[in-house]
């Protein structure tokens, strides 16, 4: 088996047992019995157990903005786009369940990450896209993407947590609605505001 292949079975391993027994009882002896590597092949592929679970992580990661991006880079009506971006997100959790909730629900504890609940770069990549494919002029009100965005990660987050996959099925086009008409409020009240 190839270092990178073992590599991938560590993070696996590592996404399946937060999910089962939680990130703080994580240990190094269930990830190589998981993953099926002995102590000293997980040292020598990792520089300790920080490093994996970093690596596990940054796999995560990776398999949720990735789709996100690609639906950013696809041309449509801004609406069509908070649509396709929100369906992106829950595509991919739903593709890869135990990555997501490593990335979204364990990740910033994993991480000590005291700047909130959800992966950072993940709830960028969703603001980014809500502010990018919106409408050049649109007036938009500071901060209303990171709030959408806040919003939908936590939704699927909640999901995730609560094993609801079904709901996170079903749950893109009912956040893309309420983004849009949020945004679309938000917009107004900024006119409003100005005249």
């Amino acid at each position: 088996m190839s270092e990178a292949l073992k590599r991938e079975r560590c993070a696996a391993a590592i996404c399946e047992l937060a999910h089962e027994v939680g990130a703080a009882r994580l240990t190094v002896s269930l990830v190589t019995s998981r993953s099926g590597i002995s102590r000293s092949t997980f040292y020598a592929l990792f520089a300790g157990f920080d490093a994996a679970t970093d690596h596990a992580l940054n796999l995560s990661r990776g398999k949720l903005i990735e789709p996100i991006e690609d639906a950013v880079r696809t041309v449509a009506p801004w609406e069509e786009q908070v649509r396709s971006l929100l369906g992106a997100l829950t595509g991919a959790a739903l593709a890869d369940p135990f990555a997501a909730e490593l990335c979204l629900v364990h990740g910033p504890a994993l991480l000590e990450m005291p700047t909130g609940p959800y992966d950072r770069d993940v709830v960028q990549a969703v603001a980014g896209g809500i502010k990018e494919t919106a409408p050049a002029s649109d007036g938009s009100p500071p901060l209303l993407a990171e709030l959408c965005a806040y919003g939908a990660v936590s939704m699927v987050s909640q999901c995730l947590v609560d094993s609801r996959l079904d709901d996170l099925a079903d749950l893109h086009n009912p956040v893309a609605e309420m983004i849009i008409r949020l945004y679309e409020e938000g917009v107004a009240s900024s006119r409003q505001g100005c005249s």
